[in-house]
């Protein structure tokens, strides 16, 4: 699962596969109020379902204030509106010019299934963060 840190605020959003989200100043999936160097239509954050290991495909939707990257050589660069780059582990981006800045992380969800023998007692499921879910139910 791909996520966005940001570790000044102590915010992680999560970005699933399968949805465009929005990231915007208001009505958005990552919503980043109170900065107005957020545009109403900022970005746009994706992961590909096919290949969901190559990372998060960031899009900037022609924001007035910019959406920066870091990646890999450590420089700062301006994505050009409409401009589309893929964000690996590691990368940082910054929406505007305030404190949205974001570092990308992959954590693999692993899933178990426990089961024991016919007169054991534990036959739940162990998700990838430890947790402990009853058998049947569904995991996030």
């Amino acid at each position: 699962m791909w996520l966005l840190r940001n570790d000044e605020k102590g915010l992680i959003y999560r970005v699933s596969s399968g949805k465009e989200h929005m990231v915007s100043r208001k009505d958005a999936d990552l919503l980043l109020e109170g900065d107005q160097s957020i545009s109403r239509k900022h970005a746009l954050l994706s992961v590909n379902d096919e290949n969901e290991n190559e990372g998060i495909v960031l899009k900037d939707l022609g924001s007035k204030y910019g959406t920066f990257t870091i990646i890999g050589d450590g420089q700062l660069t301006q994505l050009s509106p409409q401009q589309q780059v893929t964000l690996k582990c590691g990368d940082n981006v910054r929406f505007g010019i305030q404190w949205n800045s974001w570092r990308v992380d992959y954590v693999p969800l692993l899933v178990a299934n426990v089961h024991t023998d016919s007169g054991g007692e534990d036959r739940g499921q162990t998700a990838g963060d430890g947790s402990r879910r009853a058998s049947g139910q569904r995991l996030a």
